[in-house]
């Protein structure tokens, strides 16, 4: 699902990739830094921030570990 949210921001469909992050927050509800994250990463991927791919990499580092 991460893959596929990469993806998406990478062919720059920021409203699809906003779509997506509901079902991850859904999985990781329990850790609270990676919803943190996930919050963060939809404010900006509805305001189009060319940084959104930064706040991924974020993301996969915490669920990687």
């Amino acid at each position: 699902m991460i893959g596929h949210l990469e993806e998406l921001i990478k062919a720059e469909e920021f409203e699809s990739a906003a779509q997506v992050i509901p079902t991850l927050k859904n999985l990781f509800h329990e850790q609270n830094e990676i919803v943190l994250t996930l919050d963060d990463l939809t404010i900006m991927l509805v305001q189009h921030d060319p940084e959104c791919q930064q706040k991924l990499d974020d993301l996969k580092h915490l669920v990687v570990g």
